[in-house]
C-alpha cells in the first residue's frame, strides 16, 4: 500500500487501527515468552537460559530481552496487565522497569510483596511517562532507581563506559583483579573487563555445543508425552488470580515467612 495515496483521514485512521494491533501483538508476544519460561522450551533448543534464547535465537537486543522476560513475569503474577497494556494505559519499559525495582526492593528489605500491591503499583503508573514512573517507584518502594550505562563511542572505534557499583559489586571487583593479576598485566579495569568477557563467552559457547551434541545423540522424545503441556495458542490470557475484592492489603510488604510458597 502506498501511504501517500491516502487522504488525511484515511492515514491518520490507518495508524490508530495499527497502533492498537501493536500494543496487542505486545502482550501476546508476553504471553508467548511467559509459557516459554514455564516450559523451559529453551533447554530445547539448546540455549541455557531464556534470555540466551531470545537473544540469539531471536535477534532481539539484551535490554530488549531482559524488559521482555521482566514483564512476562509480572504478568504471569497480574493477569491484568495484559489489558493494561492494550489499552495503552502502561506500556512495556514501565512494566519492566517496575518487575526490576520490585525485585531489588523485596531483596533489600527481604519481604515479597503481594500481588494486590503490585496491581495497586502498577495503576499509579498509568499515563505516566518514564520519567515519572521512576520517580514514583523509587518513592513508593524506598530504593533508588538503577540509570543505565550509556557507552559513548569514539572516532577511533573505542568505547568509554561509565558504569556505578555498589560496595559489595566493588569488593568483587577487587578480589577479581586480585586473583587474575598476574593474567591482566598494568591492573586496568579494560583489561579486566575485556579478560572476563572473554571467559564468560567460551564458557557459554561450551556449554552450548555440549548441549547441541547432546541432543543430537538422544533419541527424539515421544510428542505423546507432551501433549498435556500444549494449548491451542499462547495468545490465551493465563487463569486469573483469586476474587481480589476478598482481599485487603495491610501493608506494601508481607514477611516471607507469612507468605505462601511459590
Amino acid at each position: 500500500m502506498n501511504l501517500a495515496n491516502l487522504t488525511d483521514v484515511n492515514l491518520l485512521a490507518r495508524f490508530v487501527k495499527l497502533v492498537r494491533t501493536e500494543r496487542k501483538i505486545t502482550h501476546l508476544v508476553l504471553e508467548c515468552i511467559l509459557e516459554i519460561d514455564r516450559r523451559k522450551l529453551y533447554l530445547d533448543q539448546a540455549y541455557p537460559n531464556l534470555f540466551e534464547y531470545l537473544t540469539q535465537a531471536h535477534g532481539y537486543s539484551a535490554g530488549s530481552a531482559q524488559r521482555r522476560i521482566s514483564a512476562a513475569r509480572l504478568l504471569g503474577e497480574i493477569p491484568e496487565v495484559a489489558l493494561k497494556i492494550e489499552e495503552g494505559r502502561i506500556n512495556l519499559s514501565q512494566i519492566a522497569l517496575a518487575a526490576q525495582t520490585i525485585k531489588a526492593a523485596e531483596k533489600r528489605f527481604a519481604a515479597k510483596m503481594e500481588g494486590e500491591a503490585k496491581l495497586e503499583l502498577l495503576e499509579k503508573l498509568e499515563s505516566k511517562n518514564f520519567s515519572e514512573t521512576q520517580r514514583i517507584l523509587s518513592q513508593e518502594l524506598k530504593v533508588d532507581i538503577p540509570f543505565s550505562d550509556r557507552p559513548q563511542h569514539h572516532g577511533d572505534g573505542s568505547v568509554t563506559i561509565t558504569m556505578t557499583l555498589s560496595r559489595e559489586q566493588y569488593a568483587d571487583w577487587l578480589r577479581v583483579a586480585e586473583l587474575t593479576s598476574h593474567i591482566t598485566s598494568g591492573g586496568k579495569a579494560s583489561e579486566l573487563a575485556a579478560y572476563l568477557a572473554k571467559k564468560e563467552i567460551a564458557r557459554r559457547t561450551k556449554i552450548r555445543g555440549e548441549t547441541l551434541t547432546k541432543l543430537k545423540t538422544e533419541p527424539a522424545a515421544n510428542p505423546a508425552s507432551n501433549s498435556q503441556n500444549t494449548s491451542p495458542s499462547c495468545g490465551m490470557l493465563l487463569p486469573r488470580s483469586p476474587n481480589r475484592e476478598n482481599l485487603w492489603v495491610t501493608s506494601l510488604y508481607t514477611d516471607r515467612s507469612h507468605s505462601p510458597r511459590q
